[in-house]
């Protein structure tokens, strides 16, 4: 399962007529980031980003006249791999500085799943954890677990130092 962050505009609430713009951004790799990154930017509208990419592809092709062209090769290979594993990251700091705020973190296999999880939850009377404490939302809440018994010679998941389980 796929982790995403939610994130809404600031003056408005997730569930209310300011739903559709509620963005979703997934937890890890972006593999349009890799592949079109000249195309994937502007389309997110993270002109920052795109200004810091465009900068240090520059560089790389001019670093690519001095060193020489299988290093600026690999150079050029590795910053891509490293700006896929980093896209959705600065995709979530383009939101905040735009005045969105993290609202929640959902599960899903992908993205339709977990818009589908995390407005299911918003939209549910509010359930609070068996100790009081609001639970984030997108997250069912936590079935109860019974205390264990304390067995004799067990520290937590480790036995006495003698080596011998109960």
């Amino acid at each position: 399962m796929t982790l995403y962050t939610v994130h809404a505009p600031a003056d408005a609430a997730p569930t209310g007529p300011a739903a559709d713009r509620v963005a979703f951004v997934k937890d890890g790799f972006s593999w349009p980031a890799l592949l079109i990154p000249v195309l994937w930017l502007p389309y997110r509208r993270m002109w920052w980003p795109l200004l810091g990419f465009l900068a240090a592809t520059v560089g790389i092709g001019l670093a690519g006249a001095r060193i020489g062209e299988s290093p600026a090769a690999l150079i050029g290979i590795l910053f891509s791999l490293w700006f896929a594993l980093e896209a959705n990251a600065m995709r979530r700091w383009t939101l905040d500085r735009r005045g969105y705020h993290l609202v929640g973190v959902v599960e899903g296999r992908d993205r339709d799943t977990a818009e589908r999880r995390f407005f299911e939850a918003a939209l549910a009377p509010a359930a609070a954890a068996p100790d009081g404490a609001a639970r984030p939302m997108g997250y069912p809440p936590s079935p109860p677990v019974a205390p264990r018994a304390a067995v004799p010679g067990v520290i937590g998941l480790f036995p006495d130092r003698t080596g011998v389980r109960p």
